[in-house]
């Protein structure tokens, strides 16, 4: 079967408290320590900076990705949100969400039941 070309999702979405948009190399701080927090080996700065123009080429390349999730009142990033291929195809991507420790049970990542 040949895959289909989808529409490309928005590359920034927002609401009162929470913008999603694309990595700005300015990213790189924060998505240090977000690795770091996994336990992994943190990034130098200069790879987290690479690292985040990756995701960001990737996205506009394939139409699909991950968004930092930035704070419209602290004015800080706390994690990210989106698509991505993983361990399926393009024409169904997994949905995926990692958040800092310090944002946990703040009510941040709410699943919104319908009505």
């Amino acid at each position: 079967m040949l895959a289909t070309r989808l529409a490309p999702m928005p590359f920034e979405l927002a609401t009162a408290r929470l913008e999603l948009g694309l990595w700005q190399e300015a990213d790189a701080g924060w998505y240090q320590g977000l690795v770091a927090e996994r336990g992994d080996r943190p990034p130098t700065i200069e790879e987290a900076g690479a690292k985040v123009l990756e995701l960001r080429d990737d996205m506009l390349m394939t139409g699909i990705g991950i968004l930092p999730i930035r704070r419209w009142q602290e004015g800080d990033s706390i994690g990210y949100a989106g698509l991505t291929i993983g361990r399926t195809t393009l024409e169904e991507p997994e949905l995926v969400v990692e958040l800092l420790r310090g944002v946990h049970g703040q009510g941040t990542a709410r699943k919104r039941h319908p009505s």
